[in-house]
């Protein structure tokens, strides 16, 4: 069986290829020409296909021989310009799944995103049938639109454009939304940063102590893909991916803290850091500036409100549980980091001290 993956040499694309492979599928890996294929490197049973770029012309040649289509690929970040995100998130889906419909590829697994359903607004777990909200109202929106709502506005885009056109063309469409994802080779992520926050000393940072984050470890999530192939639901489903337990934002820090053996900071109140984080990002977009400020009004809302999701159509479902201890997978994330320079290693008064 050949496996058609987009998005393949990044953070959850290189996990998903790794899991695949093994299970024994041949993983044709669809990659942007010139990007980096280390994490693809040492996998057996994997073919690298270069895209020009994403036109259905280049996506009829790549895809043309697939027996499955796995569509990775997006734009995913909380900083840019909303038309970049609209192209890899919105016409990047439709132009693959008209592709797998015309080529006769009936079987289609699309990665969205928990945020489709919105974020950092609710105790309750969302269910997969929840409406969707993607858009959240920020402080000063509409004259400073935030980039992570072009995230979440395009993926929720995309999902549909996929749906309408798996419906329409009767394919076998399994979409996975994936709760916040964390593990090795991911190098810009928020607990990333809060690491590096907690490497440098800084002794306070924003957060509260109950606030709930739900979080899945990157093996688990393309786990789920490599179910979602093998059962091979007909017709069109949704699922949200993530563990059952979903501890306090405090918690999940406090495992990244004890990793690195460092003492976790105390937390600061929202209404302290708020002009802050709108003062610099409405600098930064102003200038337009290539990287975002350490803090954005999502980034900081973030930090304060909850995320939880219902799982449980997954598992009754795709038989999928979040099996990694997220103990473990915090310290293997920490490790992998620390192996590739982002984070400095442990000295041996900070391994004596934890």
């Amino acid at each position: 069986m050949i496996v058609a993956l987009t998005g393949a040499n990044g953070f959850l694309g290189s996990h998903i290829a790794r899991a695949l492979t093994r299970a024994g599928l041949t993983v044709r890996a669809l990659v942007r020409q010139g990007a980096s294929t280390r994490y693809l490197k040492r996998l057996q049973h994997l073919e690298l296909r270069e895209l020009a770029d994403t036109s259905l012309p280049c996506l009829r040649q790549a895809l043309a021989g697939a027996d499955a289509l796995v569509h990775n690929a997006a734009l995913a970040r909380d900083w840019g310009r909303y038309r970049d995100f609209h192209e890899a998130n919105v016409l990047y889906t439709r132009r693959a799944l008209e592709v797998a419909a015309e080529l006769g590829i009936r079987q289609v697994v699309h990665i969205s995103s928990n945020a489709v359903l919105g974020e950092e607004d609710c105790r309750e777990p969302k269910a997969v049938s929840a409406p969707y909200r993607a858009r959240l109202p920020y402080l000063l929106e509409g004259l400073l639109p935030s980039a992570m709502n072009h995230y979440r506005v395009t993926k929720a885009e995309g999902e549909k454009a996929a749906l309408e056109i798996a419906r329409g063309a009767k394919l076998d469409l399994t979409v996975l939304r994936p709760v916040w994802i964390f593990g090795p080779r991911e190098e810009h992520s928020g607990p990333y940063e809060y690491c590096r926050t907690v490497v440098s000393g800084t002794p306070l940072f924003p957060g509260t102590d109950d606030n709930l984050f739900h979080a899945v470890y990157v093996e688990d999530v393309a786990r789920a893909v490599r179910l979602a192939l093998a059962k091979r639901l007909p017709g069109v489903h949704l699922f949200n991916i993530g563990p059952k337990e979903v501890l306090p934002m405090r918690r999940y820090f406090g495992l990244y803290c004890a990793a690195l053996g460092r003492k976790q900071p105390a937390k600061l109140p929202k209404w302290l850091l708020y002009p802050l984080a709108l003062l610099l990002e409405a600098s930064s977009l102003l200038l337009r500036t290539k990287n975002p400020p350490l803090l954005t009004r999502a980034r900081l809302y973030m930090l304060y409100a909850n995320n939880v999701y219902d799982v449980s159509d997954a598992e009754r479902l795709l038989g999928f549980r979040a099996e990694t201890d997220l103990a473990l997978a915090v310290r293997k994330t920490v490790r992998w980091w620390r192996l590739n320079r982002f984070l400095p290693k442990p000295s041996s008064s900070s391994q004596r001290s934890s």
